[in-house]
């Protein structure tokens, strides 16, 4: 176990000393002059600045050929509906990894950094370690819906919260559900039939999917024709005569193709998207009760939009 001295300290924190589990010498995990707080992931002990009673990473895995990686502080997944309950600052998760060698035990440090900060819709965060895709022209729309841009690259990832109020600024109702990873398609669907954007909060990567340059782009640049037309296309197929998971699967589609159609991608391009990209989507939008008119309507307010924000748009045929 490890030796702690309680000297004048916080409930929250604790002092380390010389001496760790494995008996290496605490400074083999961080300055044994810090004081930090113990975060116990089910069993993975590491030490952190961050607020007492607030954890914000997702389960360590359990089992499975990645489960050291998923393990590991420094690529630990967050819980994103926890994220709003952290205060501005900087913070650290420090862990050891135990890595056995035939002469001795070996010890490897990790480290977390954590930084929150402020903007005008709320807080972003940034972890110094992810990886978002991002394309030149997009960073007056990313910075619009809360993202913290820099350099060419994103640096800040919103928390729900922070989404939620950027996205209405721009006339986008966002419903946030804390209980999915993946939205159930019903739910998903009731989400669009009341006008609302549906975000799933309860896992990162579904969190990332749902706010990235590609579904969320498109319902702000697609603006009221677009909210209308999947809000009634949401009605239709919640009727017993209906079809919930094809309109599911449509209205993702739909989305993510619109973005592509109306503004290049370069990780995600084709000419098919500006030579078959409009026939595409009249198509898809008629799968699912969006007439062609409406769709039009659609692609001719996404253009609009997206020239105010800056963004290259693609000349359809």
């Amino acid at each position: 176990m490890t030796e702690f001295t309680q000297r004048d300290t916080a409930p929250n924190q604790v002092p380390l000393n010389d001496k760790d589990t494995i008996g290496l010498g605490a400074a083999a995990i961080l300055d044994p002059s810090s004081t930090m707080r113990v975060l116990n992931r089910q069993g993975l002990i590491s030490y952190t600045n961050l607020p007492v009673g607030i954890d914000p990473f997702q389960r360590p895995v359990e089992s499975g050929p990645y489960s050291d990686i998923d393990n590991n502080p420094e690529f630990a997944s967050f819980w994103p509906h926890k994220l709003d309950s952290l205060p501005e600052g900087s913070f650290r998760v420090v862990s050891q990894v135990v890595a056995m060698a035939l002469e001795a035990p070996a010890a490897e440090r990790y480290e977390r950094k954590i930084i929150v900060s402020g903007n005008e819709f709320g807080q972003t965060v940034d972890t110094q370690a992810d990886t978002w895709d991002f394309v030149r022209g997009t960073e007056r729309i990313r910075e619009a819906l809360g993202f913290k841009i820099k350099d060419g690259a994103v640096i800040g990832m919103p928390t729900p919260e922070t989404v939620k109020a950027a996205a209405a600024r721009q006339g986008v109702f966002v419903r946030l559900l804390a209980d999915y990873g993946t939205i159930p398609p019903e739910d998903y669907l009731k989400s669009f039939a009341a006008g609302e954007y549906p975000i799933a909060t309860m896992t990162e990567e579904n969190y990332r999917h749902d706010i990235e340059d590609d579904h969320l782009t498109a319902i702000v640049l697609g603006g009221g024709p677009l909210r209308i037309g999947l809000q009634e296309a949401a009605v239709k197929n919640l009727l017993p005569t209906g079809d919930v998971n094809g309109c599911t699967d449509g209205i993702d589609t739909y989305t993510g193709l619109l973005r592509l159609v109306v503004s290049p991608h370069p990780q995600r391009d084709s000419e098919h998207y500006g030579t078959l990209g409009r026939q595409s989507l009249i198509v898809l939008g008629e799968e699912i009760g969006i007439s062609a008119d409406t769709t039009n309507e659609i692609i001719k307010t996404a253009q609009e939009n997206a020239l105010r924000f800056g963004m290259k748009v693609r000349e359809l045929a």
